[in-house]
């Protein structure tokens, strides 16, 4: 960006409203940048005056840079930007919409069951409401939310216990069933109905002893006869029927363990590769996502396959319903970065686990670090540490000071702009003092005139001006020629 041409203020303004914040203070950085900008700015449009008299172009330049200014803030402030730009601040399943959106909350969470009646014309109407109310929607469906009419290979554990509803990972009619043909319709949908994406809710609210963990943790693989059989198919091993409880130690015994583990990991990166080109393929402006994320090899493979250049992801994480935890929310940032993820992550707030005053304090804390925070609204139609209409006025005094604390701040950053431009007009003033060949002339002041300008008594005087060897006074509107002129080449061209 060149801050030595007029429109580099949209670019400044625009750049530096980007910078990531640290700890809350992002806005002094900010400010610090508008003020180096303002200075430097104000000296560097010399160029750009250089045709007018020296009065009327410090005029001139402090006007066009007051004008520039408080267009580009106009226009930053007009500029419709996307969803997942700025700040991110998401409730989940509310049942009054209007309100929490006049609270300043700008993205909805509301999930269904794939099969429970028809949850696409659930979110028609629902994004319909959220359009209406001015909400991103980002609709949820439950990976294992409710028992399935269909059969599926069930998850075998480490020791050999059969899970009752968890799907084996690696299971395709399950991951088509409950993954793949709802993502896709949603997609479609999503071109005629203001739907910004999907995230899945992958707790495993059914699951009995099976737990997601990272890649290293044995117990969260699933050692099913289904994968057994489909490992030794591709990788043309042999493989002995086996009972579920010795599976994982014969698997150990051969050596086969990591291998296995590795296997089962990219399997499941090729199914879910293929729903994220399905889902591109319809709409690629869709964003998939996931909510209940948690640091396991399962999440994180899914999110890799899913991952798009176009629409960041959303992970919607539990790991803060207490509290925000600066430290927990450090380390996930660090994470997706490590893994070259587009995603927003979203530490999730429980209204359950924390009263009014804490909640909003988590909201700030959360918005520092990441700009992002979601509010899960009440467990079971209730409030437990304060009242319904405590908690809305907690979010509406919050929000209402989050503003006014915004308009200082874009004041501030004004006033240290034009006062830097101001500062920098005065130093372009000093530089201009400079004369030919380096000497000094006062601009500041103006000599005695002579009456019979020439160039030996009318060099230091502001009103001269010079045009290749032409000299004029534009004071007396007459041509300054040096003293041994005669008076009668040195007539009026002017009044």
């Amino acid at each position: 960006m060149s801050l030595g041409r007029p429109w580099a203020i949209g670019n400044w303004a625009s750049s530096a409203a980007s910078v990531p914040r640290r700890e809350g203070f992002g806005e002094v950085h900010i400010l610090q940048q508008a003020w180096l900008f303002g200075r430097t700015q104000g000296a560097q449009w010399e160029s750009y005056f250089r045709h007018l008299s020296e009065p009327r172009r410090v005029a001139w330049a402090r006007l066009l840079c007051g004008a520039i200014l408080v267009l580009s803030l106009i226009a930053q402030q007009a500029q419709a930007k996307p969803w997942y730009e700025g700040e991110l601040r998401g409730i989940y399943g509310p049942q009054n919409l209007p309100m929490l959106a006049s609270e300043g909350f700008n993205l909805v969470y509301r999930n269904r069951w794939y099969n429970s009646g028809d949850y696409l014309a659930d979110f028609k109407n629902i994004s319909l409401e959220a359009k209406e109310n001015g909400v991103t929607l980002i609709a949820g469906l439950y990976y294992l939310g409710a028992a399935v009419d269909f059969n599926y290979s069930h998850v075998v554990t480490w020791f050999g216990g059969t899970e009752a509803h968890a799907a084996s990972p690696l299971d395709p009619t399950y991951w088509k069933n409950v993954i793949e043909e709802p993502a896709v319709a949603l997609a479609g949908l999503s071109l005629s109905y203001p739907i910004a994406g999907l995230a899945f809710d992958f707790e495993l609210y059914l699951a009995e002893q099976f737990r997601n963990g990272p890649e290293g943790d044995f117990r969260s693989y699933s050692y099913d006869a289904l994968s057994l059989k489909s490992l030794a198919s591709e990788k043309g091993l042999t493989i002995p029927d086996l009972p579920p409880n010795q599976t994982y130690r014969w698997l150990e015994n051969a050596r086969l363990l990591d291998r296995f583990q590795e296997w089962q990991r990219g399997k499941v990166a090729r199914m879910a590769k293929d729903t994220a080109e399905a889902v591109y393929r319809l709409n690629p402006d869709f964003s998939l996502g996931i909510l209940g994320f948690g640091d396991c090899w399962f999440h994180w493979t899914i999110l890799k396959a899913w991952n798009s250049q176009r629409v960041p992801m959303t992970i919607w994480d539990e790991a803060s319903y207490n509290r925000h935890n600066p430290g927990t929310t450090t380390e996930r940032l660090a994470a997706i970065k490590e893994r070259g993820l587009n995603a927003r992550y979203l530490p999730g707030l429980y209204t359950t686990r924390q009263s009014p005053s804490q909640i909003v304090r988590n909201m700030s804390e959360a918005l520092s670090y990441c700009n992002a925070f979601w509010v899960y609204q009440y467990d079971h139609g209730h409030y437990d540490l304060g009242t319904e209409l405590e908690y809305h006025r907690a979010y509406r005094r919050f929000m209402t000071l989050k503003g006014i604390w915004g308009f200082m701040i874009g004041l501030l950053v004004a006033i240290l702009l034009l006062a830097g431009i101001a500062l920098g007009a005065v130093a372009l003033r000093k530089r201009m003092k400079l004369g030919e060949g380096g000497a000094a002339r006062a601009r500041g002041t103006t000599p005695p005139c002579p009456g019979e300008p020439n160039l030996e008594s009318c060099r230091t005087c502001r009103y001269m001006q010079t045009f290749g060897e032409t000299h004029l006074c534009s004071r007396l509107g007459v041509e300054v020629k040096s003293a041994g002129t005669p008076k009668d080449d040195s007539k009026a061209r002017g009044g």
